[in-house]
């Protein structure tokens, strides 16, 4: 698993328990992450968190 999947996995699994529900993850090389309520459709009122590509690099080498 690369540094990077490791990374959204914590966030996921993190954000999963703040909140008590299932969450998915779509991610896209170059652009980042968004985060949205698991079944929900992929649309901007159900992300619940959006994080760029730059900010993924940084947290997978532990400097965020």
């Amino acid at each position: 698993m690369s540094k990077i999947n490791q990374v959204l996995a914590s966030m996921q699994r993190s954000i999963s328990e703040q909140n008590n529900a299932k969450i998915d993850v779509y991610y896209t090389e170059g652009k980042g992450a968004l985060f949205v309520p698991s079944g929900a459709a992929l649309s901007p009122e159900n992300v619940m968190l959006a994080v760029d590509e730059t900010q993924l690099r940084f947290m997978s080498m532990g400097v965020a």
